[in-house]
């Protein structure tokens, strides 16, 4: 089966039966461009057509420790305690400091969300509404570290690591993301609040039931996601990481694809809140993240030494139920299988 038989294939187990929701796949051969889209984009022009990215999110507060790293105004290695003396018990186990690297490499030894999250989920729709910075400061005090230098995903070490952030540019996350990366990169619709023409261009996911799901709202988990952004922009990025685009950030891209820490697997590593993937089928590594909310899916990769990269923007709605088999690696998602496939094609030529 030629690869796009096999992409519709794939793309029609994540369509609504009435296809009102969308899948938008962008493949780039070392920046020769092709797209493949499904679904109803409702006259949003397909390029711009705004999608929430999710934990792709991660990578750009990544990319914001990177950055401040290269010109020595923080350090991988400094210790949480540093910039939150207050969070000392839950940043020290035994001797062993909690860094910016364990943060930014999933390494830390922190769970993934506060357990106080559930008595915060007051609307399904949006789950994160409710849970505040106070909260996410409430929690690091009260709360002791119980295993150190470990792997294990957390939104809310990528949170924490978004306040240091913070407190170290002296500027809200969303501006220093803004001012330092997104627009040296030209990525003008990589934002987290939208302008008015902005939200002219925004896909509303919708239930299979077509009732609309509102704006995913963050606040103290900020840095683990909150971005929204366009395949425009979300192809460039990927496109940027290979060295395609040139960039005054070129040595931060660069060095945010280098081994930090090891991964949850013996084939995976972890650069920046990047994933480095060994595929026993592929010769070479492939660098990715991926995003999910309540009701868009994303995802973007890259092999470097072929020149091939691969973002997919979808929509689809997870309840709760659902959410929580994505977060466990067993989900109705279609974003990663379509990646696999597009690399696993390349490896057979």
């Amino acid at each position: 089966m030629v690869l796009q038989a096999r992409i519709e294939k794939l793309a029609s187990n994540g369509l609504y039966r009435d296809r009102s929701n969308v899948i938008y796949i962008g493949i780039t051969r070392s920046g020769e461009r092709e797209y493949h889209s499904f679904g109803d984009f409702q006259s949003i022009p397909k390029d711009h057509a705004v999608f929430e990215i999710g934990s792709i999110t991660k990578v750009f507060t990544g990319l914001l420790l990177t950055e401040l790293a290269e010109r020595g105004i923080v350090n991988f290695d400094d210790p949480i305690e540093k910039y939150k003396p207050e969070y000392k018990n839950a940043v020290n186990l035994a001797g062993k400091p909690m860094t910016l690297r364990h943060l930014a490499t999933h390494t830390a030894g922190l769970p993934r969300e506060d357990k106080a999250l559930r008595k915060k989920l007051l609307d399904k729709k949006n789950p994160y509404k409710h849970y505040l910075n106070e909260d996410l400061d409430a929690f690091f005090r009260s709360y002791k570290l119980k295993k150190a230098e470990q792997w294990g995903y957390s939104n809310l070490g990528v949170s924490l690591l978004g306040r240091i952030l913070e407190d170290v540019t002296g500027k809200p996350l969303e501006e220093a993301i803004e001012e330092r990366i997104c627009k040296p990169l030209g990525l003008a619709d990589t934002v987290m609040s939208l302008s008015d023409e902005q939200a002219e261009r925004r896909i509303v996911a919708r239930t299979k039931k077509k009732e609309p799901i509102p704006l995913m709202e963050l606040y103290g988990i900020l840095g683990a996601g909150g971005l929204l952004s366009t395949m425009d922009n979300m192809i460039r990025f990927v496109e940027l990481n290979l060295g395609i685009i040139d960039s005054p950030l070129k040595d931060i891209l660069q060095a945010s694809h280098q081994k930090q820490a090891n991964g949850p697997k013996k084939n995976f590593e972890m650069g920046t809140n990047w994933f480095i993937e060994h595929n026993k089928h592929i010769k070479y590594p492939i660098i990715w993240t991926g995003g999910t909310t309540v009701g868009f899916h994303s995802y973007a990769g890259f092999i470097k030494e072929l020149g091939l990269g691969v973002t997919v923007l979808s929509s689809y709605h997870l309840r709760i139920h659902d959410l929580l088999l994505v977060l466990a690696g067993k989900g109705p998602v279609v974003t990663d299988r379509i990646a696999a496939e597009v690399f696993k094609d390349a490896a057979g030529k």
